[in-house]
């Protein structure tokens, strides 16, 4: 089984738990990068069927702005998670520009190039102490403003295509709805998850949590990451007994 996600799947589940709730049955490997999206993660995937990676299942797990989004993490992505191949097709889903088409290029074509922005933030972390707890009050959390019809039709043909792809690679597509303060997530996302025929777990029903579970507001802490992995791992078990 691979976990794939971002920073909400790296502070929202524990890990060595997961693993050995699951063992010896299913084998837990976990692939999380910060900041990325859907299309991050569509394209990161058929990277990694292309290097070989053969899973009997694939979870995923973003919040519903996550997945309708039109956004990829830059340069990084090129050269992380992107095939040379694909870079037309990124440059369609993603909207980019022909300028911005080219700097994806070369990203993934240049380690350098590719991280040149992260080399950027880690060098000024270091020179400004501190700088990472002004995140949140510079770029607050939050939905955009969604249109119910739009993002759930839209949700739902990305989360079948997701499974198209896992499909044709011989696995099945699981996807997991991170903790949330907010109701849209989980009433969209399992909207989505109906009309396209993906499974959806939600853990963690937003009527379940509050702000006593977060750090942020958006990222769960250490007590409520072990909620929700307690939540999740017999879903784990039975989704994957199903559809096995």
């Amino acid at each position: 089984m691979l976990m794939i996600g971002n920073s909400l799947l790296l502070a929202g589940v524990d890990l060595p738990a997961l693993r050995d709730s699951l063992a010896p049955d299913l084998h837990l490997f976990r692939w999380m990068i910060e900041q990325t999206q859907y299309l991050d993660w569509y394209y990161g995937l058929r990277r990694l069927y292309s290097e070989g990676m053969r899973a009997d299942f694939v979870v995923l797990l973003l919040n519903v702005t996550q997945t309708d989004s039109f956004q990829i993490r830059g340069e990084y992505f090129g050269y992380r998670m992107m095939q040379t191949r694909d870079v037309l097709d990124v440059a369609r889903d993603a909207r980019l520009t022909p300028t911005a088409t080219f700097s994806l290029l070369l990203g993934n074509l240049s380690a350098y190039y590719g991280f040149r922005f992260d080399t950027r933030k880690i060098a000024l972390a270091e020179l400004v102490p501190g700088i990472s707890s002004l995140r949140g009050s510079l770029v607050p959390f939050g939905h955009a403003t969604l249109d119910h019809d739009f993002a759930v039709d839209f949700a739902a043909q990305r989360l079948r295509r997701f499974a198209d792809l896992v499909q044709q690679h011989g696995g099945h597509f699981i996807f997991v709805v991170p903790a949330s303060l907010d109701p849209i997530d989980e009433a969209y996302l399992k909207e989505a998850g109906a009309r396209s025929g993906v499974p959806i777990l939600v853990p963690l029903t937003t009527s379940s949590v509050s702000g006593k579970d977060f750090t942020d507001g958006f990222h769960l802490n250490p007590a409520g990451a072990a909620r929700f992995t307690t939540a999740l791992a017999p879903m784990l078990r039975e989704s994957a007994h199903i559809q096995r």
